[in-house]
């Protein structure tokens, strides 16, 4: 079963934790593969007793994956629901998430039909949109029985250029935060700017020494 690099997980973990953690909220992992994501939120981000979902939780995660051979039994344990088949004609007839993550996903499409699936995406999330893909040509065929692993387009930072995104490369990879909401282009700004960022660290030092006291 195919994965993707785990250079981005901290970062983009880090991020979520300050927008949703400890709040309600609802996040639509697209392409789960092996439930990567959807297990890393119910350990990171989920309140509750238990690692697995349940009614007590604070999050609900949705899974969407085109390739019936990646599903495992893991998938009734973190995500709430599972939408099997391709993002194209599955995400059209979702509603809207607070956090849309879709992992290495616009790859495998078309340049055309990938650009109108990244506007879509970006019109159901209310919080934030978590894209991860490889910058520039990066050719792969079909592995493992799944067709859908195929790539068949190249992106570049250009191609998101228009959202506003905070970009983080890991050599030829990419993570893209894409915000939507007030507190997200905030946040942004601040990852982007060095100043920014520092007065932020700066703030949760002191916010530590005052709880310790």
């Amino acid at each position: 079963m195919a994965t993707s690099p785990y250079d981005d997980t901290a970062l983009i973990l880090n991020f979520l934790g300050h927008l949703i953690f400890d709040c309600p909220a609802s996040v639509l992992d697209i392409g789960a593969g092996f439930g990567r994501w959807g297990y890393l939120l119910r350990c990171h981000m989920a309140s509750g007793e238990s690692l697995t979902r349940n009614n007590e939780q604070n999050l609900r995660v949705e899974a969407v994956e085109a390739f019936a051979g990646n599903i495992t039994p893991i998938y009734d344990c973190v995500y709430n629901r599972t939408h099997v088949g391709d993002v194209c004609e599955v995400l059209p007839s979702l509603g809207s998430f607070d956090v849309i993550i879709a992992s290495h996903i616009l790859e495998h499409l078309p340049k055309d039909i990938g650009l109108g699936i990244l506007d879509l995406i970006v019109s159901r999330a209310k919080v934030a949109v978590v894209i991860c893909l490889p910058f520039g040509e990066w050719p792969q065929d079909e592995i493992y029985g799944n067709p859908y692993e195929v790539h068949k387009s190249t992106w570049r930072q250009s191609d998101f250029k228009k959202y506003g995104a905070y970009i983080k490369t890991f050599g030829r990879q990419a993570a893209v935060i894409i915000p939507i909401n007030t507190e997200a282009h905030w946040y942004v700004k601040m990852m982007n700017n060095p100043l920014r960022r520092l007065l932020f660290r700066l703030r949760g030092v002191l916010s530590a020494r005052l709880w310790r006291k």
